[in-house]
């Protein structure tokens, strides 16, 4: 039986995107997203919190989550009893979480809605900060980041117009990004706030030789 989905709200607070689980399964980052919501929220691979409880705490619309439901049904990464209405996990799946030593980036849902940021937005805001702990800045062209993250170009543009305005990084030269002092405030509390320990990727598996 589904819960109360307002009791619910933040229990599920952030996202660890990895990045070859992604890869394989082929699916987008918001599809990614709802799918570990699901492993959270599962019992014996059932769903058992209403649809309005996955998006209270992934900050996604509605309709998002239901059009990501939709492609992880095509891809079978989870399953629907249309009878009952209730969704279950692929059992095939799970143990694609049991390697260690990856790469990865973390989505902070709340925090993320606070800045007023889409998950993409904030995929590119998170691999500035993890690229900038080595030297103190983020370095590569915007194929770095989009190569990862599968967007456009212009995403990524767009994304570090936004960052300025909102005063979160600064750019003293070409393809050298640094982060303002608020933005590193920011992820610390995010850390501090979600998780006790966090190891960010510090080199981009793609084009790791531009950090």
């Amino acid at each position: 039986m589904y819960k109360n989905s307002k009791s619910l709200e933040d229990k599920y607070s952030y996202t660890m995107v990895y990045f070859d689980i992604w890869n394989d399964f082929d699916i987008t980052l918001n599809d990614y997203i709802v799918l570990d919501a699901i492993r959270f929220f599962c019992k014996h691979n059932t769903l058992t919190v209403p649809i309005t409880g996955i998006a209270d705490n992934v900050k996604l619309s509605r309709t998002t989550i239901y059009e990501s439901l939709d492609n992880l049904l095509g891809k079978e990464l989870i399953t629907r009893d249309n009878d009952c209405k209730e969704y279950y996990l692929n059992p095939d799946i799970e143990h694609k979480w049991g390697k260690k030593e990856r790469k990865y980036i973390v989505i902070y849902h709340k925090d993320r809605k606070e800045k007023k940021l889409s998950v993409a937005e904030y995929g590119i805001f998170y691999l500035l900060y993890s690229f900038s702990l080595t030297n103190g800045y983020a370095r590569g062209s915007a194929n770095t980041y989009t190569k990862l993250l599968h967007l456009k170009e212009r995403h990524y543009f767009n994304t570090k117009k936004k960052l300025k305005a909102l005063n979160l990084i600064w750019q003293d030269k070409k393809n050298i990004i640094v982060l303002s002092k608020s933005a590193k405030q920011f992820f610390k509390e995010s850390h501090d706030k979600n998780v006790q320990k966090m190891h960010p990727i510090k080199k981009c598996p793609f084009d790791a030789d531009r950090l």
